[in-house]
């Protein structure tokens, strides 16, 4: 099962060498190394169900991202084990916009819509406020967002 991570970076930390940034590799551990002051929102194996309840979105979409969209981020994106995508900190604008903008009643009707019963509505609106307070950090700080995927 995979699990997602999201990761806002500033252009500084585009910039380090990879070396530096970038751990040794091995299936069952993140690429992403820690940054200075690394900001993360962890989503786990229930990322999918977010996915889902927000819309089930392709990722021409904002509210697609947890599952397409944005530019291959290479360093994280070796096509097996591990997926990563970068979204500029003007597309982080627009995603947040539109995850803000998702009421209580969208969501219960695309979790009844499209029976989403592995994670609680509980777990599910947590969720979603900790991804809406992880991007008004990100776009705050002018800083793009990575989405990391581990197969």
């Amino acid at each position: 099962m995979a699990t997602c991570t999201l990761f806002s970076v500033a252009d500084t930390d585009l910039a380090a060498p990879a070396e530096m940034t970038l751990p040794t590799y091995d299936e069952r551990t993140s690429k992403l190394g820690a940054f200075t002051q690394p900001h993360t929102a962890e989503l786990g194996p229930n990322w999918g169900a977010l996915h889902r309840a927000l819309g089930n979105q392709p990722g021409t979409s904002p509210l697609g991202f947890l599952d397409d969209g944005g530019e291959r981020f290479a360093p994280l994106d070796d096509g097996k084990h591990s997926s990563g995508r970068y979204f500029a900190p003007a597309a982080v604008v627009k995603l947040l916009a539109a995850v803000a903008a998702i009421n209580d009643d969208y969501l219960m009707k695309n979790i009844a819509k499209l029976q989403i019963l592995e994670v609680s509505v509980a777990d599910l609106l947590r969720m979603l406020a900790r991804v809406r307070i992880f991007l008004a950090e990100a776009v705050e700080g002018d800083r793009g967002v990575i989405v990391h995927k581990l197969f």
